[in-house]
Order: structure tokens, then C-alpha cells, then sequence
């Protein structure tokens, strides 16, 4: 039987917040089978796919600003799923930076969004530094919202090599499940670091997060990591 663990919480605390910053924007960003690391704009077709015809600042579904920041607006992604070896094209979203450095990626929300693949969303910080995932309604949406969902893997995972890993909510109802009976909703992960920092903060909104386990933290270093779990603002978190 599984066991459910619902916090609510009211609470007027400072939020935490990590903004992506262009020094630490992806080097490599695909979402669905698409790699928009350059930038621009899309829209999503029936399947989950992004294409860039008709696509305008005034008519999309997926902007990136080529700096860290990616908008959703009503986007439906679905990655190319692979399951038997996971490429970024095969993650609804993959942020990921190749060299000895950290990463950060801002996920904007507009309105209700789906994202499906493989892993919902990684972000990866491969050979070194830290890794941040940010998702926070837009300016012109105090009320956006996101589902990522992993057929495999989990819905949504932030991983270090040997750095931090870090996950911010900001005012957004985010849902983050797996299919596998193996995965977890929410995975923060620090690979070799010895004493890394895992970190979740939910600034207002929600999440729901379902798997073998709802939140998972995990070190490989062999020394326990600093762990935190930071609820702001009227937020509910929900595990499962």
C-alpha cells in the first residue's frame, strides 16, 4: 500500500531562489527531439513535437532566450523515449553543460503544460560544478503549471557530478510522476562530491511528486550530504 505524506504548510519565510545566470546557461538544451540551444521560438504539434513554422514572439508554445530562461506557453513535449539508451533527444527536457562547470536552467510557466519523455526533465551538471533547475509561473501567468512525467526514468531529476543540486519553485503547480515502479518523482542527485548540498525550495504553489519514492536524495560520495526540504509563502507539497 503506499504511503502518502502531505505537507501544508503557512509560512512567511525569505524565499531561496536560484536564477539562471548566462554564465551557467546550457550548453546543450533539447526540448523534445529538438535542440533550441541557440534560441528562438516553436510551437508544439499533436505528437509533442516542436516546429518553428508560424512560430512568432506573438504566437508560440516554446520560447528559450538562448540565455538560461525557456517560456512554456500551453506546450504539450514528448521526448523520442528510448528506452534502451537515454540521448537528450529521448528526455522531454535535457539541459546539460559539457565542460568543468555548473549549470542553471529557469523554466517559465504559461497556462497548463505537459512534459513527457524518457525523464521528464533532467538537468545535468556532467564533469563538475552545480546543477539548478528553477520553475516558476511566468509575469503574465500567476497560475502556470507543469506536468513532467517519465516513462522510465523519473519526472524530474537535477544531477551533479561532483557539485550541488538544487530545485526551485517559484508560485507554479508542478506535478512530477514515473512510471517505473524503479524512479521517483523528483530525484536530486550529487554523483563523487563528498559533502554536496541537495536542495528543494517551494516558494508558494505546489508539488506533487509519485514514484517509488516522491522525493529522492541521493549522494555517492560516501559521506552524508547536507539535505534541505524549504517551504515558503502557502505552498503544498505532496509525496507519494
Amino acid at each position: 500500500m503506499r504511503k502518502i505524506f502531505t505537507l501544508f504548510i503557512l509560512l512567511l519565510l525569505l524565499p531561496v531562489t536560484a536564477l539562471a545566470a548566462g554564465e551557467d546557461a546550457p550548453a546543450t538544451l533539447y526540448v523534445g527531439e529538438t535542440d533550441i540551444t541557440a534560441g528562438g521560438y516553436w510551437k508544439t504539434t499533436d505528437d509533442g513535437k516542436l516546429t518553428s513554422g508560424g512560430a512568432s514572439a506573438n504566437d508560440y508554445n516554446v520560447h528559450y532566450d538562448g540565455n538560461g530562461t525557456l517560456t512554456l506557453n500551453k506546450a504539450t513535449i514528448h521526448g523520442r523515449d528510448d528506452v534502451i539508451q537515454a540521448d537528450p533527444q529521448d528526455y522531454g527536457i535535457y539541459a546539460a553543460l559539457a565542460s568543468n562547470q555548473s549549470v542553471s536552467l529557469t523554466i517559465n510557466l504559461i497556462g497548463s503544460n505537459t512534459v513527457r519523455g524518457h525523464e521528464g526533465i533532467r538537468v545535468n551538471a556532467p564533469t563538475g560544478g552545480n546543477a539548478a533547475l528553477v520553475i516558476q509561473s511566468d509575469v503574465n501567468d500567476s497560475k502556470g503549471s507543469l506536468e513532467a512525467i517519465g516513462s522510465g526514468w523519473n519526472g524530474i531529476k537535477v544531477s551533479a557530478q561532483s557539485g550541488n543540486a538544487s530545485l526551485t519553485i517559484n508560485n507554479a503547480s508542478v506535478e512530477a510522476s514515473t512510471e517505473s515502479q524503479s524512479y521517483v518523482g523528483v530525484s536530486l542527485a550529487s554523483l563523487i562530491a563528498s559533502a554536496p548540498i541537495l536542495s528543494l525550495t517551494v516558494n508558494g504553489g505546489s508539488l506533487t511528486a509519485q514514484g517509488k519514492s516522491g522525493i529522492r536524495y541521493f549522494s555517492g560520495g560516501g559521506t552524508n550530504p547536507s539535505t534541505s526540504l524549504t517551504v515558503s509563502g502557502s505552498a503544498l507539497i505532496k509525496a507519494i
